[in-house]
């Protein structure tokens, strides 16, 4: 049972034991800002009270597509609730598992989210946000073949300094944030949020920071003063966030495949953070988009079988960095 605070394009995956169930699922779009739900994940009667289940859900899209405006889209999960016939609920705590020893987290746009990424499956879902699987992007693969556990920040249309498509609010505001869509209490602030949004970097320590953006800035092949902003602003981001994490964190900071405009920048701010003892390494993302892995999807963005391929070449490049 959820309660959605705007209803707008959140579709969720569910999957049973491991599996994924694709009749179970399910979207919020035409759920009443305010109120709770209740959505039937199985039939009644389908899960036998004699054995145990792991049900997981999954939010497979983005914050809010194409909603460079920030605005207040969350669900609020309340909990499972089970029929006669299921079986027992068991709280989360009894089934706790050691968390992976390695964490990861990401930032970045419509690449990293998954836009249209299933434009190349038969039989897949279309139009927007429907054709999206956040399950299916580069970075939960890389996710999964590292074993670890991970957050991520993807939202299409942002970028360092710019958006492609309005809005004042960029992806190094939202990465702070707790809930990416809660904006500031002050209209007229489109880069802060509210204090209790803030999230807490000591709370959860990541390993390997993964940051792709730039493709959204529309840098240009020459050095302009937009390009000079995207250099500094990412430079403070990674040493706040270094400082945040401590010591032994390390950034891998993509450029590709979708455009290469901002690679130089990306190699200054590698070299740059380098210099102050921070570990950045240059992940190469450039190319993957050449025919060679298929079509690719909606504007040009990577198809699933592109994701794929980047997260092959991805996860490999960061295992070898980490020592994993």
């Amino acid at each position: 049972m959820s309660q959605v605070q705007k209803a707008q394009g959140n579709v969720f995956q569910v999957f049973l034991d491991g599996v994924i169930q694709p009749a179970s699922r399910f979207n919020t779009s035409m759920w009443q800002p305010g109120q709770a739900t209740k959505v039937a994940l199985f039939a009644a009667g389908s899960l036998s009270p004699d054995t145990l289940h792991t049900v997981t859900i999954v939010k497979d899209t983005e914050p809010m597509l194409a909603g460079t405006k920030v605005e207040p889209n969350y669900v609020t999960f309340h909990g499972f609730v089970g029929d006669d016939s299921s079986a027992r609920l068991v709280a989360p705590a009894a089934l706790e598992k050691a968390s992976p020893p390695r964490k990861v987290e990401f930032l970045g746009d419509s690449i990293t989210a998954g836009f249209d990424n299933q434009c190349d499956i038969p039989g897949s879902p279309k139009g927007f946000p429907w054709s999206e699987s956040f399950g299916k992007s580069w970075a939960t693969l890389i996710c999964d073949e590292l074993d670890a556990e991970c957050h991520y920040n993807a939202w299409s249309g942002f970028g360092m300094v710019s958006n492609c498509c309005g809005g004042a609010t960029f992806a190094s505001d939202v990465w702070s944030r707790t809930l990416a869509t809660v904006g500031s209490a002050n209209p007229s602030d489109p880069h802060g949020t509210t204090p209790d949004n803030m999230w807490d970097f000591k709370a959860w320590t990541a390993d390997a920071v993964v940051i792709n953006l730039g493709t959204n800035d529309y840098l240009g092949p020459t050095p302009t003063p937009k390009s000079a902003a995207f250099r500094e602003r990412y430079l403070a981001l990674v040493l706040a966030t270094a400082q945040a994490y401590g010591d032994g964190v390390h950034f891998f900071l993509a450029c590709g495949p979708m455009s290469t405009d901002y690679c130089t920048e990306v190699d200054w701010v590698i070299g740059r953070a380098n210099a102050w003892g921070v570990k950045a390494h240059f992940l190469d993302q450039r190319g993957f988009d050449g025919g060679k892995y298929g079509r690719t999807c909606a504007f040009g963005h990577p198809s699933s079988r592109i994701d794929a391929a980047m997260a092959t070449s991805g996860s490999a490049f960061i295992k070898a960095a980490m020592g994993w």
